[in-house]
C-alpha cells in the first residue's frame, strides 16, 4: 500500500500493486460479491485463459456450460476538482441525488463554477484537472435505482478515479496497447461471429482507493482507450468499477460500485480504425 497525500485533503490509502487487483477480484468472484457475476451460477473459475491472441484474467463456466470472460484493471490514480465556494459535502450530496433519482437528474444540471483562483490553485498543487463544464454520460451500477447503462446528463464529479494514467508510447500514441487489445477481445468474444462459447464479457476496474465517487476512462491520457470503453458498453460488455477500502493495517473492505462516466463527445464512431489496427497488431520487442 501507499498513501496519496493532498495539499488540502486527507491522505488516502491505495492498493498500488497490480497483483492486488487480481487477487481481490478472485475473492470477489468466488464470494459472488459482484452482482453481474453472482447471478450466473458459475461452477468453475479459470485464470489466465487464452482466446485467440489474447489472454483473459478469469473465465467462469456456468451450469449451462456457457462462459463469462472477465478482464481486470487496477485503478490507483484519481483527480480532484478543487472547490472554492462549494463544499465537498454539498457536492457529494448532489451526486447522491443524481445517482439515486432519475427524475431529479433529468431536471437538474449540476454545475461547478470555474474561477481564476481555482486555476491558480490547480497550478500550485500540480493537479491535472479537466474542464468541469464537460457533459458526461453516466453508466450507473446495476444495483442502483437507475436503469443500467442508460444515458443521463451529469457534470464532472468532485473526485474521480481514472485509468489509464501515464506516458504514451511514442510509436503508438497510446498508454497501453495491451489494455486496448483486452477490450477489443472482450467485444469479439460476445459478437455474433464468435464461436468461443462466451455468453458474457466483463471489464472490471478495481478502484483500489476509497476517496472517489465515480470512475472514468482517462481520455486526456489515452483517447483510443476511452473510445474503446465506449464501444465495449455499446456492444454489451459489462463495465464495472468496484471500489476497495483499505485500512492502515492492510485490511481490504468491499466498497460500493461506482458510476462509470464518459464525456458525451467521446464516441465509438470517431475511432480511427487505422490507428486501432496498428495498436492491435503491435508486438513489443523482447
Amino acid at each position: 500500500m501507499i498513501s496519496d497525500p493532498r495539499s488540502d485533503q486527507p491522505s488516502t490509502l491505495i492498493g498500488y500493486h497490480p497483483q492486488l487487483a487480481e487477487d481481490l477480484s478472485h475473492s470477489l468472484i468466488e464470494g459472488k460479491l459482484i452482482s453481474e457475476v453472482a447471478l450466473s451460477n458459475f461452477i468453475e473459475i479459470k485464470k489466465q485463459v487464452t482466446f485467440r491472441d489474447s489472454r483473459v484474467d478469469f473465465v467462469l463456466t456456468t451450469e449451462q456450460q456457457t462462459k463469462i470472460a472477465i478482464e481486470v484493471k487496477n485503478v490507483v490514480c484519481a483527480e480532484y476538482l478543487p472547490l472554492e465556494d462549494t463544499t465537498k459535502a454539498e457536492v457529494d450530496a448532489e451526486l447522491v441525488k443524481a445517482v439515486s433519482h432519475v427524475s431529479e437528474m433529468k431536471k437538474k444540471k449540476m454545475k461547478i463554477e470555474k474561477k481564476e483562483k481555482t486555476k491558480e490553485k490547480r497550478k500550485s498543487v500540480k493537479e491535472r484537472i479537466v474542464d468541469p463544464s464537460v457533459e458526461y454520460d453516466i453508466f450507473p451500477p446495476q444495483d442502483s435505482n437507475l436503469s443500467s447503462h442508460q444515458h443521463y446528463h451529469i457534470h464532472y464529479p468532485y473526485k474521480c478515479a481514472i485509468f489509464p494514467h501515464g506516458q504514451k508510447k511514442p510509436k503508438l500514441g497510446v498508454v497501453s496497447e495491451r489494455a486496448i487489445k483486452h477490450i477489443n477481445n472482450l467485444i469479439d468474444l460476445i459478437s455474433e461471429r464468435s464461436n468461443d462459447g462466451v455468453e458474457k464479457s466483463v471489464l472490471l476496474f478495481i478502484v483500489n482507493r476509497s476517496d472517489c465517487n465515480a470512475f472514468r476512462p482517462c481520455h486526456e491520457s489515452d483517447l483510443l482507450f476511452t473510445q474503446m470503453v465506449r464501444k465495449a458498453i455499446n456492444h454489451g460488455v459489462h463495465v464495472i468499477a468496484q471500489q476497495i477500502i483499505w485500512t492502515i493495517e492492510g485490511v481490504a473492505y468491499l466498497g460500493p460500485q461506482l458510476p462509470v462516466i464518459i464525456p458525451k463527445h467521446i464516441r465509438e464512431e470517431d475511432i480511427d480504425e487505422k490507428h486501432l489496427q496498428q495498436v492491435l497488431s503491435y508486438e513489443e520487442a523482447t
